[in-house]
């Protein structure tokens, strides 16, 4: 195998000639070149060279988007590792020497005094695609106040959690309530929202929409939650699955 941790020091001049000599396709000798040179344009990596406002994964936000991440450790990597029988031989990775981090708890903790909890999560098949997002109101004893799920068509990732961000805020205020805490697991998002000059943006209209929110005399605060910290949000994707209605919304927790 040609790649290992990206270590361009320790890589032969025969290895990097093996690439090119190799008869593989153009845009796989490309790939190996650039992960043996430790230059594969990752979140961590793009990051590095400020080209990027996160350096997590875009799926699974509480892990750095590195190479081994991505080769390796990435759900649907392992699905080609497990497939090759790959996924516990321990001498395939033995160039890695990482110390596993230690497990924490994670829960989702309810806001406190009268505030409302908005969680939410939007998502696209193959980014873009069909997109859908969902969402979650809760009071500050963990009681549902609204749940709502919805599809947007064609769109990216990052438009479907914007729209849920701005669905969720519309229901809250429609019904009065302007003392909010938003989670999401989606880091990009919360700095376009919070921090980011977005006037050049191609989403500018939608967050503009959002910011207007935070102009006025409310309480809202954004703030980021690990995703399994939302998985009550999680549970409605699978009920967004089962409608084909552009909008649900639910005053009591569906069945």
């Amino acid at each position: 195998c040609l790649i290992h941790e990206p270590n361009v020091h320790s890589a032969s001049l025969g290895e990097w000639s093996c690439v090119w000599k190799s008869n593989i396709l153009e845009n796989i000798k490309i790939f190996l070149w650039l992960a043996m040179h430790g230059n594969l344009p990752t979140n961590f990596f793009c990051f590095k060279q400020h080209l990027s406002i996160v350096s997590s994964c875009w799926r699974y936000g509480y892990t750095e988007e590195d190479f081994i991440h991505l080769i390796r450790d990435f759900p649907q990597a392992l699905v080609i590792w497990k497939h090759f029988h790959l996924d516990s031989d321990i001498n395939f990775w033995s160039t890695t020497s990482t110390t596993p981090a230690p497990p924490r708890e994670v829960v989702w903790k309810p806001p406190t005094n009268a505030t409302l909890n908005l969680n939410m999560d939007g998502s696209a098949i193959g980014n873009p695609g069909p997109s859908g997002f969902r969402g979650l109101i809760r009071n500050n004893i963990g009681d549902w106040i609204i749940g709502f799920v919805g599809h947007y068509g064609y769109a990216t990732n990052l438009f479907a959690e914007l729209t849920t961000i701005h669905q969720g805020l519309q229901l809250i205020w429609r019904f009065g309530h302007h003392d909010v805490v938003c989670e999401s697991d989606c880091k990009t998002t919360l700095h376009l929202i919070c921090d980011a000059n977005t006037g050049y943006h191609p989403y500018t209209t939608i967050i503009n929409k959002i910011k207007d929110y935070r102009s006025k005399p409310r309480r809202l605060h954004f703030c980021h939650i690990l995703r399994e910290g939302n998985k009550c949000v999680g549970a409605l994707a699978m009920i967004e699955l089962s409608h084909e209605d552009n909008f649900v919304q639910w005053d009591t927790p569906p069945h």
